[in-house]
């Protein structure tokens, strides 16, 4: 059964329940009250019938007078004088034949009273009636045109609750359809949020609904995020292992104890990022996870540099390191190694000619990165840390505008600070400080 039914079921019926209840209070109420005004309008009949009838002994009323009295519920009535003579009867034959055509043969009863003069009795009044007064043809008459009123009344009543509810149920499943609607299509992410309800338990639920859809939404958004993410952090350790791999091969590089060192280092990162995927997924926005360790910052650069060297000598560009002998530090190598390793790769992607120096100070520990490039336009500098955001074309540079947003996450989160000034034509600068 639909929700429309059943709710068009449930308002008829407690409307008609309403109707029968009612109905059946109120006529019980109005029966007894009419009941009680019968009898007593039949005792004031019978006192004033006395009265005539003692003056009809005496020859002072006309017989004709006493037609008056015969009417629901006597029937008949004799008046005898003190000696038992009729002195007057008459019946009322219309009351038998209402009766009769209703078929109500309740029976009569007889009720007597004596006419009282100066303490003699002169006279007797004999009065035919219904055998109950309450049961008479005008409260038979009575109940039953009340009966066909509520009868009347409980069916109009039920039309009118039954086109009413119908149009209250259609308002109501109309949302209710909406809303169920809206929340199957969630999941696929193309919904249209519902017209709002003006049900405060359907819009209640439409608007949590529409709340829950945004969570998903905004969950999505950043779990998409980590994944690219991830995937653009593996290729560092991927693109290290594949240029000293091709370099081998082509007989360019020949393998010794750093290259060995550098391979075994891009291992241990990916065999790292692929042990905390599910860590990395389960963390809040903006949450990055913090390792801390001490380790040399120079031997983590020159390691670097060893593993893109191939790649800057076949686009024929330069890449220097200029600081101290060895830097001893304490925070994320991962986090830090794998920032550095974007910037560079961002240098030497952005740069056709020239080449690349990363200047490594200490007090404040400081990393410089300086690029020939093709530079920054300054509408563009302040928005290079966005997801997704690149200042040139795709088609023109390859990669997905992740790189400077994951250093900039992973530099603030180690506690540092990173900062961007270039020059159109002329070159980047990028500058961290730990």
């Amino acid at each position: 059964m639909t929700f429309r039914r059943k709710l068009t079921g449930m308002v008829v019926s407690i409307i008609l329940l309403a109707i029968v209840l009612t109905g059946a209070i109120s006529s019980l109420i109005i029966n007894n009250y009419f009941k009680g005004y019968l009898s007593e309008e039949y005792e004031e009949t019978i006192m004033l019938l006395k009265e005539d009838a003692l003056s009809l002994l005496q020859g002072t009323v006309s017989q004709q007078q006493f037609h008056q009295y015969l009417r629901d519920p006597i029937t008949s009535i004799s008046i005898y004088d003190k000696n038992g003579e009729l002195s007057y009867y008459e019946s009322d034959s219309s009351s038998e034949r209402i009766r009769m055509n209703m078929k109500r043969f309740s029976g009569d009863e007889t009720d007597q009273f004596e006419i009282i003069l100066d303490h003699e009795k002169i006279g007797t009044i004999v009065v035919e009636r219904s055998s109950e007064i309450q049961n008479s043809d005008t409260v038979f008459l009575f109940n039953t045109a009340l009966f066909r009123g509520v009868v009347v009344a409980a069916f109009v009543a039920l039309l009118f609750s039954f086109l009413l509810s119908k149009r209250l149920s259609k308002g109501i499943t109309r949302d209710l359809k909406d809303t169920a609607t809206y929340a199957n299509e969630i999941e696929g992410g193309n919904e249209t949020p519902p017209i709002e309800s003006k049900i405060l338990e359907i819009k209640s639920i439409q608007k949590r609904l529409i709340d829950l859809s945004r969570r998903l939404k905004v969950r999505e958004r950043i779990r998409k995020g980590k994944i690219d993410q991830i995937a653009h952090e593996t290729r560092t350790p991927i693109t290290v292992l594949k240029g000293q791999i091709e370099g081998t091969l082509d007989g360019v590089l020949k393998i010794d104890e750093k290259r060995l060192k550098t391979c075994l280092e891009a291992v241990n990162k990916l065999q790292m990022l692929t042990t905390n995927i599910g860590s990395v997924l389960e963390t809040d926005e903006g949450e990055v996870i913090v390792k801390k360790e001490p380790f040399d910052l120079m031997e983590e650069i020159n390691l670097i540099q060893t593993g893109l060297a191939l790649a800057y000598e076949r686009k024929g560009l330069t890449l220097e390191i200029e600081g101290p002998e060895k830097l001893e530090i304490e925070t994320d190598k991962n986090l830090l190694s794998v920032s550095l390793y974007n910037l560079m790769v961002n240098a030497l992607k952005f740069t056709s000619k020239g080449g690349v120096k990363i200047i490594v100070s200490k007090l404040p520990t400081k990393i410089i990165i300086l690029d020939t490039g093709i530079g920054i336009a300054k509408t563009h500098l302040e928005q290079v840390f966005e997801p997704y955001y690149r200042a040139v074309s795709k088609d023109l540079v390859p990669g997905d505008g992740l790189g400077l947003y994951i250093t900039k996450k992973n530099i603030e989160a180690i506690g540092g600070e990173i900062s961007v000034t270039s020059q159109v034509g002329k070159g980047t600068k990028v500058v961290v400080i730990l």
